[in-house]
């Protein structure tokens, strides 16, 4: 009987999908089981005559169909596969990144082993947590507000500092995101959004290969998906891939990348000044990357030009002592070292020195923007005329 029933869903689904015969082709159905094999036999009349070469044709489309398929049911396992193995061992290397007291215990569901740590929390004792913890808090402040917003917030930021995750649980966290949407079509908004997200992520930590990887799946999945009309959204998504760009260009010593970047950046800002203002959160940023490709280039003047006028326009937005703020004046002192001169450097080494000082403040010494700061203050010891 179950043979039976699979052979009539053939029947009627096949023609649903790929067109029914017409009736001066059709030939009538006639079957019958046979013995244990439970096969649907067709009459004589199906085997020959002028409905043979429509009913082939018709299971030569349906096999066609159950191949591509079972070929997409594969590579769809095969990519949900590699988000989770990705996830395992991002977890892995946040949990080891971390090296929790034995002592310390998960803040959400107070059992020790396997903790992370990636905010602003301080102390023996404080902030961590199991990462299974942490998305199961993002799914239920999903489930409480009943928006979708609200998981993604939560899987970005410590619920105790409220500061955003830092270095190797950021990437875990993430990688988690992306494993929860990888599974939808491609033309996803969610999905989408978790393809940018993770993108960034690792551009953000130098995973340069496979941050190229994503910003370009991102880029092609933006111009086709339901909001490729979207300006901002594709505009956003050719800043990642300049981004990219940018960063390779650094690492490589590639002028043509780091002009490539540079175009593309100008090319955004110009059509985020026209149609979101000059002053918004948006146009600011990119006004940063601007700047920082000018530095690359040796357009040290225009560089510093731009980045004192985008101070000036976010410390009105955004006030002193804001992460916009103090990005964008570290991107100031590394161009005034640029400058070469005795002046510029003493302004830069104040700079940093302030920045310094807030981040150690806010973040804590061992938080990965307070360490990136110590860096560049060390790296930069002999220009800034420090005896460190």
């Amino acid at each position: 009987m179950f043979t039976v029933d699979v052979c009539i869903w053939w029947r009627t689904d096949a023609f649903h999908r790929f067109g029914s015969l017409s009736s001066s082709t059709a030939p009538p159905l006639s079957t019958r089981a046979s013995g244990k094999s439970g096969e649907i036999l067709a009459s004589d009349s199906l085997r020959s005559g002028p409905g043979a070469q429509a009913r082939e044709t018709l299971q030569t489309r349906f096999t066609r169909f159950m191949r591509s398929s079972s070929l997409r049911t594969r590579a769809y396992r095969a990519v949900v596969d590699q988000a989770t193995t990705k996830f395992d061992a991002a977890v892995e290397e946040a949990i080891s990144a971390t090296g929790a007291p034995k002592a310390a215990r998960c803040y959400i569901c107070l059992d020790g082993g396997d903790l992370v740590r990636g905010c602003a929390c301080r102390g023996p004792d404080q902030g961590f947590a199991h990462v299974g913890c942490l998305i199961q808090l993002a799914e239920a402040a999903e489930a409480r507000a009943n928006d979708r917003n609200e998981y993604l917030d939560a899987m970005a930021s410590c619920g105790l500092c409220k500061q955003w995750f830092d270095g190797k649980v950021d990437i875990a966290m993430g990688r988690a995101v992306w494993r929860r949407f990888v599974g939808c079509p491609k033309d996803d908004e969610w999905r989408i959004h978790a393809l940018f997200e993770l993108g960034t992520t690792l551009l953000n930590y130098d995973q340069l290969d496979e941050a190229e990887i994503l910003s370009r799946q991102h880029l092609a999945d933006c111009r086709a998906g339901p909001r490729r009309g979207d300006m901002h959204t594709l505009l956003d998504a050719e800043e990642l891939v300049a981004s990219v760009e940018l960063e390779q260009g650094i690492a490589t010593k590639d002028e043509t990348k780091l002009r490539t970047a540079l175009e593309i950046f100008e090319r955004v800002h110009a059509w985020r000044v026209a149609n979101e203002g000059a002053d918004s959160d948006y146009t600011l940023g990119i006004a940063v990357d601007i700047a920082r490709a000018q530095r690359q280039l040796g357009m040290f003047a225009e560089s510093e030009a731009l980045l004192r006028e985008t101070l000036n326009s976010q410390r009105r937005a955004f006030g002193e002592s804001t992460a916009p703020v103090l990005r964008t004046e570290q991107m100031l002192a590394l161009t005034l070292i640029r400058r070469g001169t005795r002046r510029k450097a003493a302004e830069a080494r104040a700079i940093l020195d302030k920045g310094l000082a807030t981040k150690i403040r806010v973040f804590g010494p061992e938080h990965g923007e307070t360490r990136y700061t110590m860096m560049l203050r060390e790296k930069h010891a002999a220009a800034l005329g420090l005896a460190l």
